[in-house]
């Protein structure tokens, strides 16, 4: 038998919060009512017993042992419900045994108690065995709630899902049901219901409240008002289907208003009623096609609908089917929603014209609202009173004339930021603007600046403000046709100076440049999109055709992104001009899938050399905190290609065909971890014959990470660190870590630790774990390039070691780097190259200056031997054979190169723990120092 404990349960599973809120089922109700009338009328049948007060049934004995009354109506509420018959007929007494079994109990709120403490009144006790009907006396005014039943203990009222009941979510007059559940009141019909429909109808009534109906012109709508209409009235303009409202001056565009403030005014309800009342492109003509070989071109239909649209703040919908369409530009700011048909996608395609153009003519949809110079639709003209640094949030001006909140401020300056192969960059960037201080001329913006401009040094700075643009695409499909040549240069989308643009579940196909181009972008979102084949037209070698390009773009976040054969995924860059620059900064690239192998034009296939770099996503030049995470990248040329500064990449898996699986080029700052190449049918699906032979081996990656470049002009900048940890590569050609030169080149801030390769070399081939590229010498220095840390396996008949030639790479070089400039190679394992009469240093090498245990091994001549060595001694306490060339020092830190005894290679601790040593053999010397 069903219980009011069971139907009315607060949890899916009884005590389970976990399984979720339980959900009252009518058919449950039914059956429990049922159940308590067949009992009633049972106890009915069999005699039952109804008196109308306890007083009346205590007089009444004359009943036999366990005969069953009712006591209905009494006053005292506690004395109603459910006895049995004690004692033999005539004697004896009645005992409550349960409440009665009403399925709803009344409950009187009158106001006795207070908003948040009510005290309810009801005829019969209640329970958790019946519902309790109860009215609202007046509005709540905090959070929580309670309620008293008759006088009884405090009950915490809870909505249906289990919360609190919000502030004013319980109205004067409402009505609601509940039961009693422990220590709370659980409501029935959510009182979150309620609130929304009560605030639903607040907004019809402003609705209606300001607004005037259906004219034809602004004249006909201001007489409506009566001559004056109030700030924020509205009407509907017949001519240009659209709502207009008043700002207190003049009836402009739904959207366009604005206070002097600079807050943004619209009509409650408009708003919601332009985004759930979608226009659908067919009512302009457009229907598109279900066969994608039976096209016809629907370029003005389609320009209608979009038009129509932006002019309306309403959202386009456009059907599932197959559309043709030449370009549709705008040039003037917008804000456009649109969405296909979430099952269905629609494809545009293009013309066969736009396919084959090139330039502007070759762009399918161009939303521009600076105009096609990037240059347009700004607010006045400004310049910095003053220089700023980075870190600020306010931007002193000449003027903030004509500025409001939510526009956008750029600073773009003549100094130098950043360069590339293609020249150099200029400092700039973009921000939201958060609050106007018209009263000191100053911007407040969302972040802070993140460089200096220096107008009182001489710095030509240029200011633009400017209004974004507001851009939605849902569930749309971009598609050209192959082009007549390949020298048609073509862009599916470009759009600038958008605020919060998104593609969800969006295709861009066959475009030979960019499939999208998006430039002085505010935190872009891209979800779930899908690239194919962008950029394989294309036969020169200065055109590079991109899936996404984001360029002077501020927090875009790429997730879901899949890709197949493009010349490049997805490229963050920086537009060049002074005026307009701006580094790409703080964006993320994630959970993503890319696999390349495309076809250029003249059908060569673009790995291992196409007709420009090919890669799967890239920092390329002024670009700013990238991360690159949890993907997967297949069959190009470089995995990934970084030009950036400040660049992370994590958790990528590599596999296929690659040069490269990370090749970074001019730029600074970098970390690679937990990342993984592995060949797909290497080396358990092929015969070790296959695997070991030269054909297959040359299919591997040249190295894992390669840093530089070969031509020595615009290397790797290593002022910032570089940090390769915790990655693993099964097959590699050349090797883990390679450093790209082509004469002598400082390399230093390098960290290289925990990797592991696995590699098969092929007969008279050799891989080198740490690397050299392009017949010059890397002298490294200030690193920890562990051996004893990173492993390498070889398990073919070619050689593998772990460092190169010391021709080629010199490790802790004093000459170039100084007198700290050891690198680390294992665990307190150090290597330096000293010349004769120079001292260097190994800083804390002892905790506290205790002595320590050091071995210290020369590259040729006697060995130094192993010893112990406390500071401020010149002992040295014998471990083993101690060469005649080695000396104890008391100098310290004046071991400089001249400090010590001639002849010999000095060595000193001082008390702070810092190992100094000095050769004054006579010689250079190469000598790694171990401290045991």
């Amino acid at each position: 038998m069903a219980t009011a404990a069971t139907v009315f349960r607060d949890y899916e599973t009884d005590g389970v919060p976990a399984s979720g809120s339980h959900k009252v089922k009518k058919s449950d109700v039914r059956q429990l009512l049922s159940e308590y009338e067949s009992t009633i009328n049972a106890f009915l049948s069999n005699g039952g017993l109804i008196y109308s007060s306890k007083a009346a049934m205590d007089a009444d004995l004359a009943h036999g042992p366990n005969s069953m009354a009712w006591v209905i109506g009494d006053a005292t509420v506690a004395n109603n419900g459910i006895y049995r018959k004690i004692g033999a007929s005539g004697v004896g007494s009645w005992t409550r045994v349960a409440d009665l079994p009403f399925s709803f109990i009344i409950a009187s709120d009158v106001g006795a108690g207070t908003p948040n403490a009510i005290q309810a009144t009801t005829s019969i006790p209640v329970s958790g065995s019946a519902l309790v009907w109860m009215n609202i006396f007046e509005a709540n005014t905090a959070s929580p709630v309670t309620v008293s039943f008759n006088g009884g203990s405090a009950l915490t009222i809870k909505t249906n899902s289990g919360n609190d009941v919000a502030a004013g979510g319980l109205t004067a007059g409402m009505n609601v049901m509940g039961i009693v559940s422990g220590t709370t009141f659980r409501l029935v019909s959510d009182q979150a219901s309620a609130a929304v429909l009560a605030a639903a109808e607040a907004l019809l009534e402003d609705f209606h409240d300001g607004y005037l109906g259906k004219f034809a012109d602004d004249a006909a709508a201001t007489a409506a008002a009566g001559g004056s209409p109030s700030e924020g009235t509205l009407y509907w303009n017949t001519t240009s289907n659209g709502f207009l409202v008043f700002d207190g001056t003049l009836w402009v565009a739904l959207g366009a208003s604005a206070v002097p403030d600079g807050s943004v005014t619209r009509p409650k309800m408009a708003t919601v009623i332009s985004r759930t009342i979608p226009l659908n492109i067919q009512e302009y003509g457009a229907f598109g096609s279900d066969d994608p070989d039976g096209l016809v071109d629907e370029t003005t239909q389609i320009a209608a609908a979009i038009n129509a649209a932006i002019a309306q703040g309403r959202e386009l919908y456009i059907p599932g089917a197959h559309y043709q369409t030449g370009q549709y530009s705008r040039t003037s700011p917008l804000e456009l929603f649109m969405q296909g048909d979430p099952v269905s996608r629609p494809i545009f395609h293009a013309l066969q014209s736009v396919a084959n153009a090139t330039g502007s003519a070759g762009r399918l949809f161009q939303f521009l609202p600076g105009g096609s110079s990037y240059a347009g639709n700004e607010v006045g003209s400004y310049a910095l009173d003053g220089d700023v640094g980075v870190f600020q949030q306010k931007i002193k001006l000449n003027s903030v004339s004509g500025i409001q909140p939510g526009m956008m401020i750029q600073i773009a300056s003549n100094q130098l930021w950043h360069y590339d192969d293609r020249g150099e960059y200029y400092r700039g960037e973009i921000h939201l603007i958060q609050r106007v201080l018209a009263g000191t001329n100053e911007v407040q913006i969302d972040d802070y600046t993140r460089d200096r401009y220096l107008p009182s040094s001489g710095h030509v700075v240029t200011v633009r403000v400017w209004t974004p643009s507001r851009l939605v695409w849902n569930n749309i499909a971009v598609e050209y046709p192959d082009p007549a040549d390949n020298t048609a240069n073509t862009r599916a989308l470009v759009l600038d100076r958008m605020y919060q643009p998104q593609f969800n579940d969006c295709l861009v196909k066959g475009s030979t440049g960019s499939g999208i181009l998006n430039s002085r972008s505010w935190l872009a979102r891209y979800s779930n999109l899908e690239i194919q084949d962008t950029g394989l037209a294309l036969s020169d070698t200065s055109s590079i055709g991109y899936g996404v390009q984001e360029a002077s773009v501020y927090g875009s976040i790429f997730t879901g992104t899949k890709s197949r054969g493009c010349r490049r995924t997805v490229d963050f860059d920086s537009l060049t001009a002074q005026t307009m620059a701006a580094p790409s900064r703080d964006c993320i690239f994630r959970d993503f899938h890319i696999t390349g192998s495309g076809i250029d034009g003249t059908g060569t296939e673009f790995f291992p050399e196409g007709l420009a770099p090919n890669y799967g996503v890239g920092g390329h030049g002024p670009v700013e905190n990238l991360i690159i995470t949890s993907g997967y990248i297949a069959d190009v040329e470089q995995g990934i290609n970084i030009r950036s500064r400040n660049t992370e990449i994590s958790n990528v898996h590599f596999a296929g065909e690659l040069g490269y699986c990370v090749y970074g080029t001019y730029g600074t700052g970098l970390e690679v971890h937990n990342c993984r190449y592995m060949r797909d049918d290497y080396p358990d699906k092929i015969p070790s014959s296959t695997a070991d032979g030269l054909a297959f081996y040359q299919l591997m990656p040249l190295a894992f990470v390669r840093l530089g470049i070969s031509s020595g002009v615009g290397d790797w900048d290593y002022e910032s660190p570089v940090k390769i940890t915790d990655n693993v590569a099964h097959g590699l050609q050349r090797a883990f870590v390679e450093f790209g030169v082509s004469a002598t080149n400082a390399v230093e801030n390098v960290i290289a630790k925990d990797n592991f390769a696995l590699v098969r070399v092929a007969t008279g081939q050799t891989f080198t774990f740490f690397n050299t590229s392009g017949g010059g010498e890397a002298r490294v220095f200030r690193s920890c390039l562990n051996d004893g840390s990173n492993m390498l396996v070889n398990r073919g008949p070619g050689t593998a070691k772990m460092f190169a030639a010391i021709a080629n790479m010199g490790l802790g070089s004093l000459s170039q780097g100084g007198s700290d400039a050891a690198v680390q190679i294992g665990e307190r394992e150090w290597q330096v190259q000293i010349p004769d009469d120079i001292g260097g240093v190994i800083r804390n090498a002892s905790r506290n200056g205790d002595q320590i245990a050091v071995q210290i091994i020369p590259n040729a001549g006697t060995a130094y031997g192993t010893f112990i060595i406390a500071s401020g001694s010149a002992t040295l306490t014998t471990l083993g054979a101690i060469g005649a060339g080695l000396a104890g020092s008391t100098l310290g830190s004046g071991l400089t190169g001249t400090g010590g005894a001639d002849g010999t290679f000095n060595i000193s601790l001082d008390a702070s723990g810092d190992l100094y040593f000095e050769n004054r053999t006579g010689t250079a010397r190469r000598v790694r120092l171990r401290i045991l």
